[in-house]
């Protein structure tokens, strides 16, 4: 027989207590006090070595995925309850990783509307001019489109995606014709992947970071790919109630998700990084839950406000 409400209320910020020690936080970094605070706050406030606290906090992830795992219905508490939620994959995603942030929102009580990809001929440097002279022939189609035309190129696509699969009213919105018209030239230019434009338009969406052009080491090819997808995020939050975006611990720790936290260019999204692991994915719908209650930050193993975002009790 499930617990009455106000009972798994009150348990709740314990069994969050709980997630955060398997998150390793307080792994030889200092008092229970700490708990919450990112591997790199603590690396600098304690005078360990960074490498060595985060390589602490990583083992301790990966050793506790059964006990995120098994604590983490009781932190959801249900509250995705009744919201829906959009997918959107960057190109290199991790499809195992994707479906079990599935199977997270699920737990919560939540609905994905749909798993949407973003495509190389979107996000590749080739495609600027397509993205660009697309974008404008469908705003000048479709005119009542909240969209800014004299946005940037990327922050202008991203505004349409948002309008395929998006929506800022808590409860979501149905389709109607000028987002199907649009979702459906995206596919056809080869630049969205996923459902039609008939879906359900989810207030929350979870953006699955990928490939790192920053792996290539060409300080130009990784200027170019941050700025389509600071571009395409900004554009993106402005359709959603609260957008959530992923990656893996290493990406937190230097690449594309520490650099898109470190430029402050996307502010109304939040950053999780640890998804490559159990305890990740279960901190990833826990930063659904906090963006669904209009709260933004960057958490994780990197996260520079901790690494739980706790819900509201």
């Amino acid at each position: 027989m499930p617990a009455p409400t106000s009972l798994r209320r009150r348990l709740a910020p314990a069994a969050a207590t709980v997630l955060a020690l398997a998150v390793g936080i307080a792994v030889g970094a200092g008092p229970l006090s700490d708990v919450g605070t990112g591997t790199d706050q603590l690396a600098t406030r304690t005078g360990a070595a960074p490498a060595l606290t985060n390589a602490s906090a990583v083992r301790a992830l990966e050793a506790s995925g059964a006990l995120a795992s098994a604590t983490a219905p009781r932190v959801y508490d249900d509250r995705l309850t009744g919201r829906d939620v959009a997918l959107l994959t960057m190109p290199g995603a991790d499809d195992g990783v994707v479906e079990a942030l599935r199977e997270q929102v699920a737990l919560a009580g939540g609905r994905v509307t749909g798993t949407y990809g973003a495509t190389e001929e979107l996000t590749g440097a080739g495609g600027t001019a397509l993205v660009d002279s697309l974008g404008r022939r469908l705003l000048a189609q479709n005119p009542d489109l909240p969209v800014d035309a004299d946005a940037p190129t990327y922050e202008r696509m991203g505004g349409l995606l948002g309008m395929v699969l998006a929506s800022r009213e808590p409860q979501g919105q149905p389709p109607v014709r000028a987002t199907e018209a649009v979702g459906e030239s995206l596919r056809r230019a080869g630049l969205l992947t996923g459902p039609d434009a008939s879906r359900t338009r989810a207030p929350l969406v979870l953006v699955v970071l990928g490939t790192d052009a920053g792996a290539e080491g060409d300080p130009a090819a990784v200027r170019s790919a941050d700025a389509v997808t600071t571009g395409l995020l900004t554009g993106l939050a402005q359709r959603s109630a609260g957008t959530v975006v992923v990656d893996d611990v290493s990406s937190g720790a230097g690449g594309a998700m520490r650099r898109l936290r470190d430029s402050g260019d996307v502010a109304d999204v939040s950053t999780v990084d640890g998804t490559d692991l159990e305890a990740g994915r279960v901190l990833a719908v826990l930063g659904l839950i906090r963006a669904d209650e209009g709260v933004r930050g960057a958490w994780g193993v990197h996260g520079t406000d901790g690494a739980v975002p706790t819900p509201a009790s």
